[in-house]
């Protein structure tokens, strides 16, 4: 008891100071903004219906937009970074702008498009991701079009516009994938991937056993990739449904803060809060994420998480080292299996407001976890 109480003293302070030192950097960046712009034609009038497609140029995640009777378009909550900008529209010239650079305000990027000498079309594509994109998974950097397994990748923009704060919840976007199985108790984060059980990876570094696993969070989470399959040739020795694998953000030469804060039904509040930038020291940057949500929970099934994620990377001449600290203290009141069995039958007739739990049920789980990982070298730690 005295172990988890020092855990989560040690994450309430973590994030008080936090929470401090992100109200008093007013230099700054709020984490999202909004890209918006004008589209028009030679003549200045307005361009409707013309698809704009806003693709990340690191981790290359597309979104689209389409131009309303005025001619704007607009892209929310944009994460700070570099991007490439197009637009199409039928009978002009596709316009393309690959240095479009998101900051700390909200950006206005106008374009001016030219008629065609020859009628163009619009091609309607998977508004999810882009083929383009180059997932950890495979770890051989190969585009997802050109490899011979099933990848999915949920970006963090796609998070962000749900609202997730858990794992379970953001993968409600990935076909054949399903939370529960045999062994989640109602609290342990377990999946079945096409029925058969998944084995959970955080930046490279397994959860080992699944059938006594941890509940995760999407703190710091840049995106989520799903490997459907067996992986025993890239990972060794795992389950055979397939893996599932966090990614969290890097440090970032740039200082960036970003705080959120959304409620819900059943007493549900969620903060999420972060702070990245240099040290000082050459080369070595910084990033910490912070969450802290609670619910009272539908039929009572509450929930309090508190977590802290400070981390570093040092960008050597060869080769780059992360090192992260993933503190965590997770209660929650775990959901019952199902229905209580009568006479060898499920009981029936019963409101679903019903609770089946016993006063004792308690999932109490504080957890530490530290990873150091070079890249680069021929070896990771």
């Amino acid at each position: 008891m005295s172990q988890q109480l020092s855990v989560l003293s040690l994450i309430r302070r973590s994030a008080f100071f936090l929470f401090i030192f992100a109200c008093l950097g007013g230099a700054s960046v709020a984490q999202n903004v909004t890209l918006t712009g004008e589209v028009t034609d030679p003549s200045n009038a307005a361009v409707a219906n013309a698809e704009a497609t806003l693709t990340n140029n690191s981790s290359h995640t597309v979104r689209h937009a389409t131009t309303n009777q005025t001619g704007f378009y607009t892209f929310a909550s944009v994460l700070p970074g570099a991007y490439t900008l197009t637009l199409e529209a039928n009978n002009f010239t596709r316009y393309e702008n690959t240095d479009v650079t998101v900051g700390p305000q909200n950006l206005t990027v106008n374009a001016k498009l030219e008629l065609s000498s020859v009628s163009q079309s619009v091609t309607v594509r998977d508004d999810h991701q882009s083929l383009q994109e180059v997932s950890t998974l495979d770890k051989t950097g190969t585009k997802l079009e050109d490899l011979p397994v099933s990848i999915q990748v949920i970006s963090k923009e796609i998070l962000t516009e749900q609202g997730a704060t858990m794992l379970r919840q953001g993968l409600t976007n990935a076909s054949g994938v399903n939370y529960g199985g045999q062994d989640s108790k109602g609290f342990y984060d377990h999946f079945l991937i096409r029925g058969l059980n998944a084995t959970i990876y955080s930046d490279g570094f397994t959860d080992g056993d699944q059938l006594g696993g941890v509940s995760h969070s999407l703190n710091g989470v840049e995106r989520v990739e799903i490997l459907e399959g067996p992986g025993s040739a890239l990972f060794g020795s795992g389950a055979s449904g397939g893996t599932i694998s966090l990614m969290h953000y890097t440090p970032s030469s740039d200082p960036y803060y970003g705080v959120s804060l959304q409620g819900g039904s059943f007493g549900s509040i969620s903060n999420n809060d972060y702070l990245t930038g240099p040290t000082g020291i050459a080369d070595l940057n910084y990033r910490i994420d912070a969450t802290f949500s609670h619910s009272n929970g539908f039929r009572d099934l509450s929930s309090h998480d508190y977590e802290v994620r400070p981390s570093l990377e040092w960008q050597l001449p060869h080769h780059v080292i992360d090192f992260a600290v993933d503190a965590r203290h997770i209660h929650d009141t775990p959901d019952s299996y199902g229905l209580i069995y009568l006479n060898g039958s499920p009981i029936t007739g019963v409101p679903i407001t019903s609770k089946y739990s016993t006063p004792f049920a308690s999932a109490n789980q504080p957890f530490v976890r530290p990873t150091l990982q070079t890249h680069g070298s021929s070896e990771t730690l």
